[in-house]
């Protein structure tokens, strides 16, 4: 493959995910919106965000539906884990589904220094073995509930996979400091799509594109 024919990656893109299982599909239509861009009118149902480590892009999330051992923990966790991007690209083009990335707009793109800060802060989730919040991911697809005063305050002692990117994203100045928990998958990405933060890189992105 052409080098020019692979996606350029950077520090803090986010991964949309469109699974074709059943839980996936409900995840999509449930948290879909009618007055977002008609791509993102079905949500995805996962995120991941893109971090640089040792000269190697890494694919850190929180989930509880990958076969691959963890790279830093070396061995199969539930919540905070990394895999390189091509394996994870392809679980989902494999099975029917697809992957779209979404870059940092010029603007808003990492120094090395903040790469750095980057990768410190979500592997930390991944060493400190956050484990995933399944509670919360069910709240978090609500409207209404989660903006009341019943709302559970944010817990990063376990996240589901759009808190840990929020809170990322928030700390860079990408996303207002908020609860990271009142973002779904597809209202994470809307949002930030609103602010001018991100942009799209890649429709429906294969594993060759991302290959290291």
């Amino acid at each position: 493959m052409n080098a020019t024919d692979r996606i350029h990656l950077m520090p803090l893109m986010v991964a949309a995910c469109y699974g074709s299982d059943w839980i996936s599909t409900r995840i999509e239509r449930w948290t879909g919106s009618l007055f977002a861009p008609r791509p993102l009118m079905v949500s995805p149902s996962h995120v991941a965000v893109i971090c640089r480590r040792h000269d190697a892009y890494l694919w850190v999330e929180s989930t509880t539906m990958c076969d691959h051992p963890c790279l830093i923990r070396g061995e199969h966790v539930a919540g905070c884990q990394a895999h390189w991007l091509d394996y994870r690209v392809a679980d989902y083009v494999n099975a029917g589904g697809r992957v779209d990335l979404y870059q940092p707009v010029f603007a808003n793109r990492l120094t090395a220094a903040e790469s750095d800060e980057l990768s410190h802060l979500l592997l930390q989730f991944v060493e400190r073995q956050i484990g995933y919040d399944l509670g919360g991911a069910m709240i978090s697809g609500t409207r209404i509930y989660k903006r009341t005063p019943l709302a559970p305050y944010a817990d990063l002692h376990k996240v589901f996979c759009s808190e840990l990117v929020a809170k990322a994203a928030m700390r860079f100045g990408m996303l207002p400091v908020d609860n990271p928990a009142f973002y779904p998958p597809g209202e994470l990405i809307r949002s930030m799509l609103r602010m001018g933060t991100i942009e799209l890189a890649k429709r429906d992105v294969q594993p060759t594109e991302v290959t290291q």
